[in-house]
């Protein structure tokens, strides 16, 4: 792909890979944060932050007691210490959730050799940029993967997309996913809203 599949070829392939991600009810989850802001989850790194966000989600989704396993790709240094990191935290919980979905003995496989892996890693890094602002490619990539994120009450934002803090960002729930209100806990607030960064324009804070 990296040789043969330029620009526009590149393109359609990968939102043919979407589409079929969409017949086979592929659910995505994706987190973001600002690294010069404090963590969500209170992790040490902002790494164990996103994949922390990104457990209590996946938990969350998966029915209870589904015994769901979670393959990461093989981190490039410490594999050992970030899989001891994410079972201990699948072990212990968060302030928010207790695991009860998620098997506590997460792995971790060569994404050179997993396609559902190299899928993750499209929707990650699509998603990534479009939240950072990339207006050339990611725009029509994030519309192949905007039908994929999961919902709950019919809202994404927060829930199949999470971008930390939200008290910062919340308004490009309104500019990327077209949501109207953002959530937290029972209390839903108009967007866009004026106090918040991206007010008027989803690509100038």
């Amino acid at each position: 792909m990296r040789e043969h599949l330029k620009d526009q070829d590149r393109e359609r392939f990968f939102l043919a890979v979407l589409g079929e991600c969409a017949r086979c009810d592929v659910t995505v989850i994706a987190c973001v944060n600002d690294t010069t802001m404090k963590t969500a989850t209170g992790a040490t790194t902002h790494d164990m932050d996103v994949t922390t966000l990104f457990l209590e989600r996946a938990d969350w989704c998966a029915s209870a007691g589904a015994g769901a396993t979670v393959v990461f790709d093989r981190p490039g240094s410490d594999e050992a210490k970030f899989l001891d990191a994410c079972a201990s935290t699948l072990r212990d919980g968060t302030h928010f959730r207790k695991f009860t979905s998620l098997m506590p003995a997460p792995l971790t496989a060569d994404s050179h050799r997993q396609r559902l892996l190299q899928v993750a890693d499209l929707v990650t890094s699509c998603t990534a940029s479009a939240v950072g602002g990339e207006d050339r490619f990611a725009p029509t990539i994030f519309a192949g993967i905007r039908p994929l994120l999961r919902k709950e009450g019919g809202r994404s934002g927060g829930v199949g997309l999470k971008i930390h803090p939200d008290f910062r960002y919340a308004n490009l729930y309104y500019w990327l996913l077209g949501e109207d209100t953002w959530w937290k806990g029972s209390l839903g607030i108009p967007l866009p809203r004026r106090r918040l960064w991206y007010a008027d324009d989803g690509m100038k804070p």
